[in-house]
Protein backbone atom coordinates (compact mmCIF):
# COMPACT_ATOMS: atom_id res chain seq x y z
CA UNK A 1 0.00 0.00 0.00
CA UNK A 2 2.53 2.42 0.82
CA UNK A 3 4.30 1.90 -2.79
CA UNK A 4 2.57 3.36 -5.98
CA UNK A 5 4.98 1.16 -8.17
CA UNK A 6 5.50 -2.48 -5.66
CA UNK A 7 7.11 -4.11 -9.15
CA UNK A 8 9.70 -1.47 -8.69
CA UNK A 9 9.92 -1.21 -4.98
CA UNK A 10 10.12 -4.73 -4.23
CA UNK A 11 12.82 -5.03 -7.58
CA UNK A 12 15.14 -2.68 -5.67
CA UNK A 13 14.49 -4.28 -2.23
CA UNK A 14 15.76 -6.89 -4.40
CA UNK A 15 18.57 -5.56 -5.65
CA UNK A 16 19.74 -4.97 -2.11
CA UNK A 17 19.24 -8.15 -0.51
CA UNK A 18 22.24 -10.65 -0.67
CA UNK A 19 21.64 -13.74 -2.22
CA UNK A 20 20.20 -15.62 0.21
CA UNK A 21 18.81 -12.48 1.95
CA UNK A 22 15.05 -12.25 3.50
CA UNK A 23 12.57 -10.07 3.55
CA UNK A 24 9.26 -10.68 5.48
CA UNK A 25 6.41 -8.14 4.01
CA UNK A 26 3.22 -7.20 5.33
CA UNK A 27 0.23 -6.09 2.95
CA UNK A 28 -3.87 -5.89 2.63
CA UNK A 29 -5.17 -8.85 0.20
CA UNK A 30 -8.46 -8.88 -1.69
CA UNK A 31 -10.51 -11.09 -3.67
CA UNK A 32 -11.24 -8.46 -6.39
CA UNK A 33 -14.06 -10.52 -7.59
CA UNK A 34 -15.65 -11.34 -4.27
CA UNK A 35 -15.14 -7.24 -3.39
CA UNK A 36 -17.97 -5.17 -2.65
CA UNK A 37 -18.50 -2.16 -5.02
CA UNK A 38 -17.75 0.04 -1.66
CA UNK A 39 -14.86 -1.02 -1.04
CA UNK A 40 -13.20 0.12 -4.60
CA UNK A 41 -12.50 3.95 -5.80
CA UNK A 42 -10.45 6.34 -4.19
CA UNK A 43 -11.54 6.13 -0.77
CA UNK A 44 -10.69 2.73 -0.83
CA UNK A 45 -6.85 3.48 -2.65
CA UNK A 46 -6.35 5.66 1.05
CA UNK A 47 -7.40 2.94 3.19
CA UNK A 48 -5.02 0.46 1.08
CA UNK A 49 -7.49 -1.46 -0.37
CA UNK A 50 -8.02 0.01 -3.77
CA UNK A 51 -4.52 -0.97 -5.05
CA UNK A 52 -4.54 -4.48 -3.16
CA UNK A 53 -3.57 -7.84 -5.08
CA UNK A 54 -4.47 -11.02 -3.88
CA UNK A 55 -2.71 -13.52 -2.00
CA UNK A 56 -1.59 -14.79 -5.39
CA UNK A 57 -0.98 -11.49 -7.02
CA UNK A 58 1.04 -11.05 -4.03
CA UNK A 59 3.29 -14.19 -5.06
CA UNK A 60 3.57 -14.15 -8.59
CA UNK A 61 5.42 -10.22 -8.03
CA UNK A 62 7.47 -11.14 -5.20
CA UNK A 63 8.49 -14.14 -7.78
CA UNK A 64 9.15 -11.41 -10.84
CA UNK A 65 11.14 -9.54 -8.58
CA UNK A 66 13.05 -12.69 -8.19
CA UNK A 67 12.43 -13.48 -4.68
CA UNK A 68 11.41 -16.95 -3.91
CA UNK A 69 8.10 -17.19 -1.24
CA UNK A 70 9.35 -19.35 1.71
CA UNK A 71 6.14 -18.71 3.91
CA UNK A 72 2.81 -17.02 3.76
CA UNK A 73 0.26 -16.12 6.89
CA UNK A 74 -3.10 -14.86 6.25
CA UNK A 75 -3.65 -12.56 9.44
CA UNK A 76 -7.11 -11.92 9.51
CA UNK A 77 -8.15 -11.89 12.48
CA UNK A 78 -5.61 -9.17 13.18
CA UNK A 79 -7.26 -7.37 10.01
CA UNK A 80 -11.05 -7.66 11.81
CA UNK A 81 -9.26 -6.74 14.70
CA UNK A 82 -8.17 -3.57 13.15
CA UNK A 83 -11.51 -2.69 11.91
CA UNK A 84 -13.31 -3.47 14.87
CA UNK A 85 -11.02 -0.63 16.69
CA UNK A 86 -11.55 1.93 13.99
CA UNK A 87 -15.24 0.95 14.01
CA UNK A 88 -15.39 1.61 17.82
CA UNK A 89 -13.13 5.00 17.87
CA UNK A 90 -15.64 6.61 14.83
CA UNK A 91 -18.90 5.21 17.32
CA UNK A 92 -17.06 7.47 20.16
CA UNK A 93 -16.43 9.97 17.79
CA UNK A 94 -20.43 10.29 17.19
CA UNK A 95 -21.51 9.79 20.67
CA UNK A 96 -19.17 13.47 20.82
CA UNK A 97 -21.28 15.02 18.47
CA UNK A 98 -17.70 15.22 15.92
CA UNK A 99 -18.68 14.76 12.18
CA UNK A 100 -16.36 14.97 9.25
CA UNK A 101 -13.37 14.75 11.59
CA UNK A 102 -10.20 16.97 10.19
CA UNK A 103 -12.34 18.36 7.50
CA UNK A 104 -13.04 14.62 6.09
CA UNK A 105 -15.32 14.52 3.02
CA UNK A 106 -16.97 11.46 4.39
CA UNK A 107 -19.32 11.87 7.34
CA UNK A 108 -18.58 9.72 10.63
CA UNK A 109 -21.94 7.60 10.03
CA UNK A 110 -21.16 7.04 5.79
CA UNK A 111 -16.97 6.18 7.55
CA UNK A 112 -19.31 3.23 10.19
CA UNK A 113 -21.18 1.88 7.65
CA UNK A 114 -17.71 2.05 5.29
CA UNK A 115 -16.26 0.02 8.31
CA UNK A 116 -19.35 -2.44 8.32
CA UNK A 117 -18.40 -3.17 4.62
CA UNK A 118 -14.78 -3.91 5.16
CA UNK A 119 -15.67 -6.40 8.51
CA UNK A 120 -17.91 -8.40 6.17
CA UNK A 121 -15.83 -8.15 3.55
CA UNK A 122 -13.30 -9.72 5.92
CA UNK A 123 -15.52 -12.54 7.90
CA UNK A 124 -15.81 -13.95 3.91
CA UNK A 125 -12.37 -13.85 2.82
CA UNK A 126 -12.87 -11.22 0.48
CA UNK A 127 -10.59 -8.57 2.17
CA UNK A 128 -7.77 -9.73 4.72
CA UNK A 129 -4.25 -9.29 5.64
CA UNK A 130 -1.17 -11.52 4.79
CA UNK A 131 2.66 -11.55 5.86
CA UNK A 132 4.93 -12.88 2.75
CA UNK A 133 8.19 -14.11 4.07
CA UNK A 134 10.43 -14.50 0.81
CA UNK A 135 14.40 -15.14 -0.20
CA UNK A 136 16.57 -13.64 -2.55
CA UNK A 137 17.70 -16.14 -5.53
Amino acid sequence: CLFPDKARALAEIRRVLRRGGRLALSDVVVERDRLPAELDGALATVACVGEALSREGCEELLAEAGLRVIAVERRDDDAAALAQRVSDRLRGARVLGLDRLGGSPIATAEAIELVGVAQRAISTGALGYAIFAAASQ
